[in-house]
């Protein structure tokens, strides 16, 4: 009984040990915005959503600026000027890990 019981403990001790080292750290993520402009984003613009996703995506992607959960709503109605750095009312809201903070905020994205 003794033995099963050594050995037992020992498979399982030996298990845990070799399981911690598979694992990869996990980085914070943090939820950032930011509000669509008239014709400002460096990214471009596109009258269809999906269009201005995809341009987003790209330009982020293109600076090794990795996101997840990126959407973009809003009320199209609301539109307080006309010029280039006026809001739309829409905004794009995404995730990324803690590495990419800077790059965002540089780019002009606030957390929320």
């Amino acid at each position: 009984m003794k033995t099963i019981l050594f050995a037992l403990v020992t498979i399982l001790s030996f298990s845990f040990l070799t399981s911690c080292g598979d694992t990869e750290p996990v980085l914070p993520v943090l939820d950032f915005r930011y509000d669509q402009t008239q014709c400002n984003d460096p990214w471009g613009y596109d009258q269809d959503d999906d269009k201005q996703v995809a341009l987003l995506s790209a330009y982020l992607a293109e600076r090794s600026i990795d996101v997840s959960d990126l959407l973009f709503n809003g009320d199209q109605d609301i539109i307080t000027c006309l010029a280039c750095d006026c809001p739309t009312g829409k905004v794009f809201t995404l995730t990324v890990e803690e590495e990419d903070i800077e790059a965002l905020e540089a780019l002009g994205f606030v957390s929320l």
